[in-house]
């Protein structure tokens, strides 16, 4: 809990801790958790080591905001049970509810008309296409003016509406304020009691800095695995040029 992280420091040096190594999660400009590791002898850290705490503590936050989506999820399920005409303005509430969620998070009926979504949702779309979403309008309508990324976006909502679900990683390119980001994105359908596909949810995490880390480890890795190459023809070369020694004294 962040509520708690003023009481971080005293809690580390009551502790028996040699060396550490500490993570801060930033979520939003604000200091949401601290990823902590350590022993209890002093010791050096590697590279490797620290991209591998840096990649646990962002996976470890991911877990913990896709379990409030999905809590989240559960609710707005069951309130899709309800008549559709009656639930547009309960799925308003869920919305909000999920704004405490800095993942994006969306959900679609099976007429592509929003029934819910968060404010990060909502702030990244209008950052990217120029128009702000709301829920009761058809996402198809909203992103008529940019064929591209409509191609893009309504066959995969398509798809989970047709009931699959499925994950994926994809890059966004920069625009206007707005950097270059890698977000996972969890596409899952909405059924109700019977089992019958009634909409689709979109669920995208942030992984900018994970997918950074992943790229620093595979670069680490391939520079030592040359490394290693260099050293090896090296002693080659040695071990010939002693060999040819040997001869020459004979």
């Amino acid at each position: 809990d962040h509520r708690d992280l003023h009481s971080f420091p005293t809690t580390l040096f009551r502790s028996r801790t040699g060396s550490s190594i500490t993570v801060p999660l930033i979520k939003g400009g604000r200091l949401m958790a601290a990823f902590y590791v350590h022993q209890a002898d002093p010791r050096r850290w590697t590279d490797d080591e620290v991209a591998l705490t840096r990649e646990t503590a962002e996976r470890t936050w991911e877990a913990v905001e896709r379990a409030r989506a999905e809590n989240a999820l559960r609710q707005l399920n069951a309130t899709l049970e309800q008549r559709v005409e009656d639930a547009v303005a309960q799925r308003k509430l869920w919305g909000e509810l999920l704004d405490s969620v800095t993942a994006l998070v969306a959900a679609v009926g099976n007429d592509y008309r929003y029934l819910a979504m968060n404010k990060a949702y909502a702030d990244r779309f209008e950052r990217r296409l120029g128009v702000r979403p709301e829920v009761g309008q058809n996402l198809l309508e909203i992103m008529k003016a940019h064929r591209e990324q409509l191609a893009l976006s309504g066959s995969r909502w398509s798809r989970a509406l047709a009931g699959e679900e499925f994950t994926l990683i994809e890059p966004t390119a920069p625009s206007e304020g707005d950097l270059m980001r890698n977000y996972e994105i969890t596409y899952t359908s909405l059924r109700d009691p019977d089992g019958r596909v009634i909409g689709a949810f979109q669920y995208a995490q942030d992984v900018t800095e994970r997918v950074r880390d992943q790229q620093r480890l595979s670069e680490a890795e391939e520079s030592l695995r040359q490394s290693q190459k260099m050293e090896a023809v090296g002693q080659r070369s040695e071990e010939h040029t002693s060999e040819l020694q040997s001869q020459n004294r004979i």
